[in-house]
C-alpha cells in the first residue's frame, strides 16, 4: 500500500493535509471521504503534526495520523515519515507506517 500526502507548510493555519491511500490493486482511498471532524494538534517550532478523524459510517472508529520528520539510520536525516492507528470502540484495530518521499 502506498499514501499519497499533499501537505504544505508555513501558512496561517498549521498546513493543509490531504491523505489518499492506493491500494496495491490500484484502488485510491481518500481519507477525507471516510473521516470527518478533524482535530489538529502541533507543537510550535517542532515537525510534528497529529490529527483525529472520527468514521463517517462508524462514529465508533476513531484514525489518528502522524506526520514527523526525524532523523533515521536507515532512511537518512531529515526523512519525513506518516503513522497512522484505527482504533475501534477505544481498542486499536491496526496500524500502518510509511516513510514519505518528496514529489513534485
Amino acid at each position: 500500500m502506498r499514501v499519497n500526502i499533499k501537505f504544505n507548510e508555513g501558512t496561517k493555519t498549521p498546513f493543509d493535509l490531504k491523505v489518499v491511500q492506493v491500494a496495491e490493486s490500484g484502488g485510491k482511498y481518500n481519507r477525507s471521504d471516510q473521516y470527518r471532524g478533524s482535530h489538529f494538534v502541533a507543537i510550535p517550532g517542532h515537525r510534528d503534526y497529529n490529527w483525529y478523524e472520527v468514521g463517517t459510517k462508524d462514529q465508533n472508529l476513531l484514525i489518528q495520523g502522524q506526520l514527523f520528520e526525524k532523523d533515521s539510520s536507515r532512511f537518512g536525516a531529515n526523512r519525513w515519515f506518516y503513522n497512522e492507528e484505527l482504533f475501534e470502540h477505544g481498542l486499536k484495530i491496526s496500524e500502518s507506517q510509511n516513510v514519505c518521499d518528496k514529489t513534485g
